[in-house]
């Protein structure tokens, strides 16, 4: 499941950081509309999954070192 949400969201995710810091004319001037549709709210969230995840996967792998 992981996988798939890494592959699917964080594509696209990738993309559209790539597309706004690559134009920053571009990025300033629509940064206000780009706030007020939520946009950078999703983008904010899924990134702070994805450290949950990658953290909790860590973790994980750590405990199964020390048994």
């Amino acid at each position: 499941m992981y996988d798939s949400i890494k592959n699917g969201i964080f594509k696209e995710i990738h993309v559209r950081d790539y597309k706004y810091s690559s134009n920053f004319r571009f990025f300033s001037m629509d940064f206000e509309q780009f706030i007020m549709t939520g946009q950078f709210y999703i983008l904010l969230w899924s990134h702070l999954i994805f450290l949950i995840i990658e953290m909790d996967q860590s973790v994980q792998s750590h405990d199964q070192i020390q048994c």
